[in-house]
């Protein structure tokens, strides 16, 4: 994922953990089994993730789909090709760095604010320090991709 658009990422992933988790904790509760909860963060992050795409707002790509204010935005949405894949590998790659449980954890805490804990924290990206951080620590920038 682009650089300059991980923290739209981040939060439109965070929207979507969030949507899958408040339809399995209507149907089982909230105490799930780990199971289901993997079975269920598996499952958002290996949807098609078609709804996002990159427009350009105020002169600035962004990224545009559910969850994200972008998305009332007018202008032409880019999607398909390298954006649904994106999106999966870098929500995958939450499911690993953080894992379930603690995603789980954060989302009872605060079901409404689940970017708040992938995306705001010292490093997240959302962050300033954290999107220097990960420039730096990647050696990947906008133009290599």
């Amino acid at each position: 994922m682009p650089t300059h658009l991980r923290c739209d990422a981040c939060r439109a992933i965070a929207y979507q953990m969030q949507e899958f988790l408040q339809k399995v904790n209507n149907k089982f509760g909230n105490n799930l089994l780990e199971s289901q909860l993997v079975d269920t963060l598996d499952s958002c992050c290996s949807q098609s993730w078609e709804e996002y795409g990159v427009k350009e707002v105020g002169g600035e790509l962004r990224l545009s789909g559910p969850g994200l204010e972008t998305k009332s935005y007018f202008g032409m949405l880019m999607g398909g090709g390298k954006w649904p894949f994106r999106m999966l590998q870098m929500c995958h790659g939450y499911l690993g760095e953080i894992g379930e449980e603690d995603l789980h954890e954060a989302f009872l805490k605060d079901p409404g604010n689940l970017a708040s804990f992938l995306c705001n924290t010292p490093g997240g990206n959302c962050s300033k320090r954290g999107e220097k951080n990960k420039r730096a620590t990647t050696g990947i920038h906008d133009h290599d991709l």
